[in-house]
């Protein structure tokens, strides 16, 4: 039982620096000591700091940090405590720079100078993603592509397992290190350095972005389950709200309340599917699969619900541009088996709410030359408006004054003067349509 305990022990370092704290909380970081520091010069590097900040505010911590960081009085005390306790104190020393410290393990120079590297790398990258440092895209990506392969590198050189044990040995004086042995902790290193990847989320603008950086991870055999692991629990997270969403979109198709479903799906599920789509490449076949069926089902159902209301009541030409929007969704979303009553739903749908759509369309979808049409078309109608105001008039007039002949030619000019207001605008709107077309071709080919 007390083996157990003492091989539990050294769990609890890798749980505090779990996350983004993994570098900025690190012992060898806050105090800026060199990794073969003991007793006597741990002390007093502790004696100097104390004394520095008694006079002011705080410190940048290691003078070759990469990090942004500066640190207060009660950061350093902590940061102190942990040279205390050796499994806690190796921890943080495998994971700061080694540099030129003399750690008497006989180590090939390439470990650690590699071991330095993907340190520096990976809390430079780290750093610029949570803090306002001023890191240029450029630069983040080539430091994440680093951290990866430089970890990966580490932890599967040859000498790197026979590296931590020396230091387990060097250090075994400590008794809670010395039931420990080098796997305990070569073991939960992989996880604790892919650990932030999921507090990134906050950080970074989009979700690609984060896709992107645990891509280099994922290229590496030891950090790929690990990576997928944090993003299904992020994909669990996104599923949850997306099906607490498609249920009230359910209930609000059976009451008959169609925008209001139509608003949740468009405007809730869809850009949440969406957000989580960068992270399918991370996440197991099943899963993805799972959520695209219920999002493809929920979309699908609601827009055959419309379809079969809309047989009875005129659908505006928004409405039906929306409504082929979700059919399209819900066939693009579906997985590849399972596409076909959509498909064939979407099509029916086209068929009969396309003409529709595509008046809407201009307004929807062209602000430019398109945009013209609707003042045209309103400035043809005001125009019909008026000739039928004064054609009405002219015909009282002249039935009043001159009798039925003269009235009844007013009433044949008027309607002549209406055809050709007619076909001025019809003929406006094909040169539109015709520009149109023109513009588009020309568009596709400069593709």
């Amino acid at each position: 039982m007390d083996e157990q305990r003492d091989r539990g022990g050294e769990l609890v370092r890798f749980t505090e620096l779990a996350g983004n704290r993994l570098y900025r909380n690190n012992a060898f970081a806050v105090t800026g000591l060199p990794a073969d520091a003991a007793g006597r010069s741990v002390r007093q590097q502790r004696q100097r700091l104390e004394a520095r900040l008694a006079v002011q505010k705080s410190w940048p911590g290691d003078p070759a940090s990469p990090l942004t960081v500066e640190y207060r009085v009660e950061e350093v005390r902590v940061a102190f405590d942990q040279f205390q306790d050796a499994r806690r104190r190796l921890v943080d020393e495998l994971l700061w720079r080694w540099g030129d410290a003399d750690l008497g393990c006989d180590c090939p120079g390439d470990l650690h100078a590699a071991h330095d590297a993907a340190v520096v790398a990976h809390a430079e990258a780290l750093d610029g993603a949570t803090a306002a440092t001023g890191l240029t895209a450029t630069r983040a990506r080539e430091l994440w592509r680093a951290a990866a392969d430089g970890w990966a590198a580490t932890l599967a050189h040859p000498s790197f397992a026979t590296h931590v044990g020396h230091r387990v040995d060097a250090l075994a004086e400590d008794r809670r290190l010395a039931a420990l042995t080098a796997d305990d902790f070569v073991d939960k290193l992989p996880a604790l350095l892919v650990s932030p990847l999921n507090e990134l989320v906050g950080f970074l603008e989009t979700r690609a972005e984060l896709a992107a950086i645990c891509a280099h991870f994922s290229r590496h055999e030891i950090f790929a389950p690990l990576v997928a692991e944090g993003f299904e629990r992020l994909v669990d997270e996104g599923s949850r709200a997306i099906n607490a969403t498609l249920r009230a979109a359910e209930e609000d198709r059976r009451e008959g309340r169609f925008s209001d479903a139509l608003d949740k799906l468009r405007e809730q599920v869809k850009p949440a599917y969406e957000e989580l789509e960068p992270y399918w490449p991370f996440v197991s076949e099943w899963r993805r699969e799972e959520l695209s069926h219920l999002v493809a089902v929920g979309m699908n159902n609601l827009a055959v619900a419309l379809l079969e209301h809309h047989r009875y009541q005129r659908a505006s030409s928004q409405r039906s541009s929306r409504l082929i929007e979700l059919a399209e969704t819900a066939l693009r979303v579906t997985p590849s088996d399972q596409g076909g009553t959509i498909a064939e739903n979407l099509r029916v749908i086209r068929q009969l709410h396309g003409h529709a759509a595509r008046r809407h369309a201009p307004l929807a979808d062209a602000p430019g030359a398109a945009g013209a049409a609707p003042g045209q078309d309103t400035l043809w109608g005001c125009l019909a408006f008026l000739v039928v105001l004064l054609g009405i008039i002219g015909v009282i007039v002249a039935g009043v004054g001159s009798g039925f002949v003269p009235a009844l030619l007013t009433g044949l000019g008027t309607l002549t003067a209406l055809g050709l207001i007619g076909t001025f605008s019809e003929a406006g709107r094909a040169r539109r349509e015709a520009a149109k077309r023109q513009s588009a071709g020309h568009g596709g080919g400069n593709g």
